[in-house]
């Protein structure tokens, strides 16, 4: 009787890791597509992909008290490689640019913070959702996922300018070149001035995110092989800027827990 029982309790759940998280509180994947516009020389260059988002639970530590789990977003995409003549690509990567900060010393240079999350987003352009369930619930996530399902087909208009008041960051994913195929240089560009790094008459028209019913775009290591999923979390934020955009930026496989 008790072998029937805990049987009949492992059931619903599903390994992930090293923990049981119930199958019941995962939530579905909404999926967006991201456009960006640069103007060339040439005349204007346009080129999206479509990523994924969904939120999974995450055992909470015992001492913080609270859900025995909480909901964090996963990411399932790949950097949107974007022709803009003459040979040359600029890419879209899973991440935000940070503006040059000053230390009193000097001024830092642009750094990047990987992933992105379509939710903020969405809000600052609709408002806060609202939702009488609790924070953190599974309820909560699942009514997230349904409130920007809700947005279908109507896209939102990023802002690329870092802010202040969002912690030195814009809303657009940062755009860099590569000097090869084999990315031995990455270029962390300025959204305010393309024509630094790529040369006179280029720059940044704008991007969109659009919540679609589309399947996420893949295939980025046809042309990149180094551009494997890596790791998801930012363990070492004092690795080179290079190899940190590199890792969590190119290709980030978190889909939706089946």
């Amino acid at each position: 009787m008790r072998a029937l029982l805990a049987f009949v309790i492992l059931i619903p759940l599903t390994l992930v890791g090293c923990h049981f998280v119930p199958a019941v509180m995962q939530t579905d994947q909404v999926r967006y597509r991201i456009t960006i516009s640069v103007g060339t020389p040439k005349g204007v260059r346009t080129s999206s992909g479509v990523w994924g988002y969904s939120e999974a639970p995450i055992p909470r530590i015992p001492f913080e008290g609270g859900p025995v789990w909480y909901f964090s977003g996963r990411t399932e995409a790949e950097a949107i490689p974007v022709d803009i003549g003459d040979g040359r690509l600029v890419y879209a990567v899973i991440g935000k640019r940070v503006m040059p900060q000053d230390n009193g010393a000097g001024m830092h240079p642009a750094g990047f913070r990987p992933g992105f999350s379509p939710l903020f987003i969405l809000e600052m352009a609709r408002g806060p959702m609202r939702s009488n369930t609790t924070i953190g619930s599974s309820a909560y996530a699942n009514a997230h996922i349904a409130w920007m399902t809700s947005q279908t087909g109507q896209p939102v208009r990023l802002d690329c300018t870092p802010m202040l008041h969002r912690n030195d960051v814009s809303d657009c994913p940062a755009l860099v070149t590569l000097s090869d195929l084999t990315a031995r240089t990455v270029t962390l560009l300025d959204p305010d001035d393309l024509s630094a790094d790529l040369g006179k008459g280029y720059y940044l028209i704008g991007m969109t995110l659009e919540v679609v019913n589309a399947p996420i775009t893949h295939g980025i290591t046809t042309t990149l092989p180094w551009a494997k999923p890596g790791s998801t979390t930012d363990s070492n934020g004092f690795a080179p800027l290079a190899d940190r955009i590199k890792s969590l930026g190119f290709n980030r496989a978190e889909p939706a827990i089946e």
